[in-house]
């Protein structure tokens, strides 16, 4: 699974370039859905929940997906062959905002990369982290439930952020803070899902 998201700064007459957005791409995102997504707005004194709308264009093997809404235009994606394939769908779906006159303020730009790590018979989870990766065990305690190791590098135009779960947190297989889209998942996807219904460990590569 892999997001090439553009954040951008509020934009709140989005709803009106949506048309002609949905047009450009009618030939390789036929399949539209507009949806609400809610966001916690935190005050100086209170939180309060902030729906916005959202529009999602799908293509018609459900296998990528374009997310529209006001603070980010994302490409979602769980079928493709390589990164020129995917930058391809990519561009197509940014020269779309450009012609569509959106004009977007952008703050950031980003690729996020979903991995499993899905161990095969007679290996078990931790065989395929480094030392490093594995976590502290306090003397006397059991096996780690669940293990998060994050570190952020910075380059000299970029940040790359990493993060290993392994094992996962019980009853999900989906990274922490990740809103996926419904697009059909990946073979390693449903494997992670049902390794997690039914308790055995695998870990997210989340990068």
């Amino acid at each position: 699974y892999v997001v090439a998201e553009v954040r951008i700064s509020a934009h709140y007459s989005i709803a009106q370039f949506v048309p002609a957005i949905q047009q450009l791409l009618r030939d390789i995102f036929p399949r539209t859905e507009e949806g609400i997504e809610v966001a916690l707005a935190i005050g100086t004194s209170n939180q309060t929940t902030v729906p916005d709308r959202v529009w999602r264009l799908t293509a018609p093997d459900n296998g990528r997906g374009v997310h529209l809404g006001t603070r980010a235009i994302a490409l979602h994606v769980t079928r493709y062959q390589d990164f020129p394939e995917l930058a391809i769908w990519l561009a197509r779906a940014l020269q779309a905002v450009q012609e569509s006159g959106l004009n977007p303020f952008i703050e950031r730009i980003g690729l996020r990369y979903i991995d499993y790590i899905l161990p095969s018979d007679g290996h078990q989870l931790m065989d395929y982290l480094i030392p490093a990766l594995r976590g502290v065990t306090p003397p006397g305690a059991g096996p780690a439930q669940t293990t998060m190791w994050a570190a952020t590098y910075p380059f000299d135009t970029f940040t790359v952020d990493a993060r290993v779960v392994a094992p996962s947190l019980p009853g999900t297989f989906l990274p922490p803070n990740f809103s996926a889209l419904p697009l059909a998942k990946p073979s390693t996807m449903l494997a992670a899902e049902e390794r997690s219904q039914k308790g055995q460990p695998f870990g997210i590569i989340d990068t």
